[in-house]
């Protein structure tokens, strides 16, 4: 997982959370390594675990410009406040940002886009739901689709079984409520003629609390 997740965080715009557990302070950044300034809209859902929206007290987005190899701020608040009532272990919130730049020695403008996760308590203490993954394939396109159809899904992985060798686009990601993400592959070997794909399994951290 730890080659997927460090792909993810060298995105070249990315938003991240920074929570200070003891005080409650969490403020939310947007950082680029681009060499020119970047604009775009920050939003934030909050949801519990089984994919309901919750109405916290703070902004949906944000408009933004972050400069040249530089970080702004999107969000500054108190989870203290805001989650005053609310279980902290059923409270997560999805991140997202889109903005519009250019590449280094490039002159055309295209739109990045990363999404992050923030949860207040410790993910093992979180309350976790089967957040009902779906997997589909496409003989089509020739890519995987994961569905979360039952609440959030945290680090949703992909797994192939013995007799060929890949590496997936994307995985160790998140699914928010009701949210597809569609996965494509690259096999480097392959003794089955194919048939791998039939034994293709997904799940995520919820499949690490049922018991054997």
């Amino acid at each position: 997982m730890l080659h997927y997740a460090a792909k993810d965080i060298y995105e070249h715009v990315i938003i991240a959370p920074y929570y200070d557990m003891a005080t409650g302070n969490l403020s939310v950044w947007v950082t680029s390594d681009l060499w020119d300034s970047a604009q775009g809209t920050a939003t934030f859902e909050w949801y519990d675990w089984s994919g309901k929206q919750l109405n916290v007290n703070t902004s949906s987005s944000f408009d933004f410009e972050v400069g040249a190899i530089n970080s702004t701020r999107v969000l500054q608040t108190n989870t203290t406040e805001i989650l005053d009532g609310d279980d902290l272990t059923n409270a997560v919130m999805h991140m997202c940002v889109e903005a519009q730049g250019t590449l280094p020695n490039t002159n055309e403008t295209r739109t990045f886009r990363h999404d992050n996760w923030f949860h207040p308590t410790a993910l093992k203490n979180a309350a976790l739901v089967d957040p009902g993954l779906q997997l589909t394939y496409s003989n089509s396109t020739r890519n995987f689709s994961v569905t979360a159809t039952s609440g959030v899904a945290a680090w949703v992985w992909l797994d192939y079984p013995a007799g060929a060798v890949l590496n997936f686009d994307s995985n160790a990601f998140w699914l928010a409520p009701s949210q597809t993400r569609e996965v494509g592959y690259t096999v480097k070997s392959d003794s089955t003629n194919g048939a791998w794909v039939d034994g293709v399994t997904v799940q995520s951290l919820y499949n690490q609390t049922l018991s054997e």
